[in-house]
């Protein structure tokens, strides 16, 4: 029976290593001496400026566009709607070369030398561009590189963008905006840098969020503490040394994925985002955001969502350092009545990390041990199995509580990591309840569903079996 037992894991960890390949060899990373940007739409490019090659990136995996001239130089490359163009000189002349998944055409701007960040192709026949010699003019041209129109404007043009909302070009300048289709100036303080723009708020290269309105202007909102940020219309999105984070246009934190590794930059499209690390671009896949507060992790619902690795964000579970924790309005503690006093206690303990109401427990601890882990004070502690009864000895398992009693009363409920069944240990028995839920056999409370949740991705799947396995 035992040999039976072993077999079948051993096939549901051979399982679960299929799709774990499948899920990698679907995602391509690039390395890191490319160009980076959205193409416009949902998908997002990667130009190589060594072998003059375009790569498109989306959900539906990496593709090549079509061959591009590698005798030119491109010192610049846009990207509008879908469309990729790429910016070389020839004389006096820009050429933009329209890069398309299929083929790609020039077109000759003559006697155009332009300026950077100023290029916007209104659509297939119409450019709008700024030639660096003449920063403060807008040229209007055609599908032929000809001028139609140019506009005099009373300062310099940094940028160009497309406003949805307001249907119409729009040049930033030193001092302000204009709106093309309105004709019009709106002087007022600009956005620092690149900027990213929606639904009248744009979020520049400092962080600085702004209102938009076109009668009077800009106005700074608040500055976000991040390294970097992206407006979408799903939010804010922002990154902070490994954690991307979506905010909502207040500011306020929603939810979050942990890339694991460095994030050097943000990429938004219409509806997606990408972030860059030493891996490459790698587009964020929404269905893993997290809320900011830890939710109770559910079964997989089908082995696509076997290989997932997202880990949960290290400051929603922190691990507590030695420290008093006082009634005070940044204590984590909760009761149900704000106005009782909270018993003070302080923590001396690396092992266990505490999240909410629930202590998470990394190894196997006493009755004892978890009580030294406490400086209770005057306050009284007591401890309860998993049976309800109270226990003064023996090992501490998942759906245990410590309850701290003082002028108050506070319950933390116990998970030990792989510890299902609370025993106080890691066995067998836990592979085989876990394999039991899996199967839709049994429910879990959130004690258990948290103590299954082995690698704290917030679901429940066959890695969390395959590393509960492992330790036995």
């Amino acid at each position: 029976m035992k040999k039976i037992f072993k077999l079948f894991i051993s096939a549901i960890i051979v399982t679960f290593s299929l799709f774990s390949f499948v899920s990698h060899a679907q995602t391509e990373f690039i390395p890191d001496n490319f160009i980076y940007l959205s193409d416009g739409n949902d998908g997002f490019c990667v130009f190589d400026k060594e072998n003059n090659s375009l790569l498109k990136i989306d959900k539906n995996g990496t593709k090549k566009y079509a061959e591009i001239d590698d005798t030119k130089s491109y010192s610049k490359i846009f990207a509008h709607n879908g469309e990729i163009y790429l910016l070389s000189e020839f004389k006096n002349n820009s050429i933009i070369t329209t890069v398309t998944s299929k083929n790609t055409y020039c077109i000759t701007f003559s006697n155009v030398l332009m300026k950077d960040n100023c290029f916007l192709a209104e659509s297939t026949d119409r450019f709008y561009v700024t030639d660096r010699r003449y920063p403060d003019t807008l040229l209007l041209c055609d599908s032929d590189g000809i001028q139609l129109s140019k506009i005099k404007l009373d300062n310099k043009i940094l940028s160009l963008f497309y406003c949805d909302n307001l249907q119409s070009v729009v040049a930033e300048t030193e001092k302000g905006f204009y709106i093309v289709t309105k004709n019009k100036n709106i002087a007022c303080p600009v956005p620092y840098g690149k900027f990213t723009y929606y639904n009248n708020t744009f979020c520049d290269e400092k962080n600085n969020v702004y209102s938009f309105d076109e009668n009077t202007g800009t106005e700074k909102l608040y500055t976000l503490p991040y390294e970097h940020s992206v407006l979408t219309q799903d939010g804010i999105y922002c990154s902070d040394n490994t954690t991307v984070y979506l905010l909502d246009f207040s500011g306020k934190e929603s939810k979050y994925f942990n890339a694991e590794t460095k994030v050097y930059s943000l990429l938004s499209g219409k509806n997606s985002v990408a972030f860059i690390t030493d891996n490459g671009l790698q587009i964020l896949d929404k269905k893993q955001l997290l809320p900011v507060s830890r939710p109770v992790p559910q079964v997989s619902e089908n082995s696509e969502k076997h290989s997932k690795s997202v880990k949960n964000n290290e400051s929603s579970l922190p691990t507590p350092k030695p420290q008093t924790v006082k009634n005070n309005e940044n204590s984590s503690i909760k009761t149900e009545s704000t106005s009782e006093k909270i018993p003070d206690y302080t923590v001396f303990s690396n092992t266990l990390r505490i999240a909410g109401n629930y202590i998470f427990l990394d190894k196997p601890l006493t009755v004892a041990q978890l009580k030294k882990s406490f400086d209770y004070n005057d306050n009284t502690v007591s401890v309860i199995n998993h049976n309800g009864k109270e226990t003064t000895s023996g090992k501490v398992g998942t759906s245990w509580q410590i309850i701290f009693t003082g002028n108050t009363t506070i319950t933390y409920n116990i998970c030990l990591m792989g510890d299902v069944t609370g025993e106080g240990n890691i066995n067998s028995n836990d592979v085989k309840m876990l394999t039991d839920y899996l199967f839709e056999k049994i429910e879990l409370n959130n004690a258990e569903l948290y103590a299954a949740d082995v690698d704290e991705d917030s679901v429940i799947s066959l890695k969390d079996l395959y590393s509960i396995f492992k330790n036995i």
